[in-house]
């Protein structure tokens, strides 16, 4: 446990002297992201967005880097090296992992980040091997990698299966189950309801204003006011 503890403060030291240009490359790499995903459905989102809509944008990509830890250390209390007791301390720790993957998955599947579960556990132990390895410089040159890659090409990664599932099945298109689809919304725009569960539409994001649908059958993306729409409803994942 005293091992893990030396860990945590020796990162929360080093947050602490670089927090300011930590924070400000996660801010501008959450903005690119949103901005990358929506051009994909032919939006400028900083003409829909807000300062409060940047800040909000900001920390819903923050809280996956924010839930780990804090489970992390939470299950770190339980865990007792017992030199002498090898066996019960190997099994002990393949315990507080499961509970620790299981506790995870639950936090992420709340807050809708399904897809980025697998990869802050990757990202995670990849870095935690070069970390063990005392390369320091590798962790800042991978994360930034990283960070790259989430910001630049991951929403047209999952821009384009939406548009493959498009091709392959026209009109009775079926979105998957995955991040980009996990936030089910329906409300009432001039008399006729709108409800992102059905086969239609694809709910792209919203803002403090603004909802977003993509419309499959004809392959355009709507953009509604918030004060226009009635009934506004979540459905309950």
């Amino acid at each position: 446990m005293y091992r893990q503890l030396v860990y945590l403060r020796k990162a929360f030291k080093y947050f602490d002297l670089n927090k300011a240009w930590i924070l400000s490359s996660l801010f501008v790499f959450s903005i690119i992201r949103e901005c990358v995903w929506y051009a994909c459905f032919g939006i400028n989102i900083l003409s829909f967005s807000t300062i409060q809509d940047a800040f909000i944008s900001f920390f819903n990509s923050l809280i996956s880097f924010v839930i780990l830890p804090l489970i992390y250390i939470f299950l770190s209390f339980f865990i007792y090296e017992e030199p002498k007791r090898k066996i019960l301390y190997h099994l002990q720790a393949l315990i507080i992992t499961l509970i620790f993957a299981l506790l995870a998955w639950i936090y992420f599947m709340l807050f809708k980040k399904a897809m980025s579960f697998i990869t802050a556990l990757l990202f995670l132990y990849l870095a935690n091997d070069l970390i063990q390895q005392k390369k320091y410089l590798n962790v800042s040159r991978f994360a930034l990698l990283f960070f790259i890659a989430i910001s630049l090409f991951e929403p047209l990664l999952q821009y384009l299966k939406i548009k493959h599932a498009l091709n392959v099945k026209k009109n009775t298109i079926e979105f998957y189950y995955e991040e980009g689809n996990m936030e089910f919304l329906s409300f009432i725009y001039k008399e006729k309801t709108y409800d992102t569960k059905s086969k239609r539409y694809f709910l792209v994001g919203n803002t403090s204003n603004y909802l977003f649908l993509f419309d499959n059958q004809v392959n355009k993306t709507l953009v509604f006011s918030k004060d226009d729409c009635e009934n506004i409803e979540s459905e309950v994942f």
